[in-house]
């Protein structure tokens, strides 16, 4: 829980948005995407700000499942590939952030996505 709202308060502070798909294919039965393990059609293992790609290897979003927009790099639309720059930023490992972009974050608790 302690992702979301480092997630939600990062969010908060930029104009950035970023959509994202799961299917759910059974009712009743908890789907949780944690970036540190791998959701079909969400990201491929821990997720380690490396960007998006139609076939991610580990610490990647899957590109088909994620749609960006609000970055100074221009927008991500769903199925776009994208490895550098804002939208790849890569892990701060808790350091401090002063570039914008899609980061990832080691906390506490695991690994959280979030934006600069």
């Amino acid at each position: 829980m302690k992702n979301f709202y480092v997630l939600l308060g990062l969010l908060l502070f930029v104009p950035a948005i970023a959509f994202s798909q799961l299917s759910v294919t059974t009712a009743d039965v908890s789907n949780l995407i944690d970036f540190d393990n791998t959701v079909a059609g969400v990201n491929e293992g821990a997720f380690d700000g490396s960007g998006f790609m139609m076939t991610p290897v580990t610490g990647q979003l899957d590109a088909d499942g994620w749609a960006v927009t609000g970055m100074s790099d221009g927008d991500k639309d769903f199925g776009v590939e994208n490895t550098t720059g804002d939208h790849a930023r890569g892990n701060t490992d808790g350091g401090l952030v002063t570039t914008g972009g899609m980061y990832s974050f080691n906390t506490s608790e695991g690994v959280s996505i979030g934006f600069q």
